[in-house]
């Protein structure tokens, strides 16, 4: 992943604004337009890597975790980590990184599984924090609803401050959500 120091350079409308970047394939473009437009997204990965990571096309067409062109893609401005969520190390990291983060974006469904993580991300993040949930899934838990390992959408564990629709969002919800939270953080500030 690129430093994220030519964005916040040229002064971007979002500056200042750290974004941790929990959401994989479906949130990955809605945290590269916040990348692009000058926050400081962290991508959130587990320790095997992203999923993208083994997915085509590949530079020189050679398989490679660092030469997918997808993962590019999504994730070009952004910084990143690997983290395994299931170990106490792993989340004790995530919570030093809450600690210092100001957006929290999520989707899918909440699943019983990580549902604690969440929370305990959720309060380490310092006041004023959003939270922005993407995609229908994480709006109501989508076709995961009922399910016996999903809590429901996102709103159901934490408060939702902007919610963008869409299975995947398009690009037109995803800068109309990017434009809300700008009003708001407007307000905010």
């Amino acid at each position: 992943m690129s430093d994220n120091s030519i964005a916040s350079e040229s002064g971007g409308a979002l500056t200042g604004l750290r974004v941790l970047d929990l959401t994989g394939r479906m949130g990955g473009y809605c945290g590269r337009l916040l990348a692009n437009l000058g926050a400081e997204v962290i991508l959130i990965e587990p320790p095997e890597g992203d999923s993208l990571r083994r997915q085509g096309p590949f530079k020189n067409d050679v398989p490679h975790p660092e030469g997918s062109l997808a993962f590019a893609a999504y994730h070009t401005n952004k910084r990143g980590i690997s983290l395994d969520l299931e170990s106490e190390q792993g989340r004790k990291a995530l919570l030093e990184l809450a600690r210092h983060a100001d957006v929290l974006m999520v989707t899918g469904p909440v699943t019983k599984n990580m549902r604690e993580a969440l929370e305990r991300t959720y309060a380490a993040m310092p006041d004023p924090k959003w939270v922005i949930a993407v995609g229908d899934c994480a709006k109501d838990g989508g076709c995961f609803k009922g399910s016996y390992a999903c809590c429901a959408g996102v709103s159901s564990v934490l408060p939702v401050d902007l919610h963008v629709p869409g299975c995947p969002p398009n690009p037109t919800e995803l800068l109309k959500g990017l434009l809300a939270l700008l009003e708001a953080g407007t307000k905010r500030g």
